[in-house]
């Protein structure tokens, strides 16, 4: 009698119970994938805006010293600036705007602007909004 139970609990499948808790399991394994994701990815955009903003600031520097002063600002796509300043500058930083990976442009302020000396330079990015808070990447005045 048991065999002919056994055979039949064999043709019959999975029960629906089962089935729901498989699906279940996968769906907490896939939402915990997608959390551990995300944070890795803002990882990677902070540590990418940081890179960008050590970048800029070399460039920044070698600006100087060829010039002997830093740029007045970066260059911006939709700003209107002296096209042969902007060219100079695109020169250092081969680009008409410079954007972190949020895709808003990168801020920067000399010292001597903020009554410090002229050799200090500020970059950073406004970053992105993290739980309701601006979070504000690289050194801001």
């Amino acid at each position: 009698m048991t065999n002919i139970m056994m055979s039949k609990r064999a043709e019959q499948g999975f029960t629906l119970i089962e089935l729901m808790a498989v699906m279940a399991i996968i769906a907490i394994l896939a939402g915990m994938i997608l959390g551990i994701s995300r944070y890795a990815i803002a990882k990677s955009d902070e540590a990418q805006a940081l890179h960008d903003i050590e970048t800029i600031k070399t460039l920044l520097g070698d600006y100087r010293n060829d010039h002997g002063y830093y740029p007045a600002s970066l260059p911006q796509n939709n700003a209107p600036t002296n096209i042969i300043a902007k060219m100079d500058i695109d020169f250092y930083l081969k680009t008409g705007g410079v954007y972190d990976p949020w895709g808003q442009q990168y801020k920067y302020a000399r010292g001597d602007q903020h009554g410090e000396s002229e050799f200090i330079i500020y970059v950073w990015s406004r970053g992105i909004v993290v739980q309701g808070n601006l979070k504000i990447i690289g050194e801001k005045p």
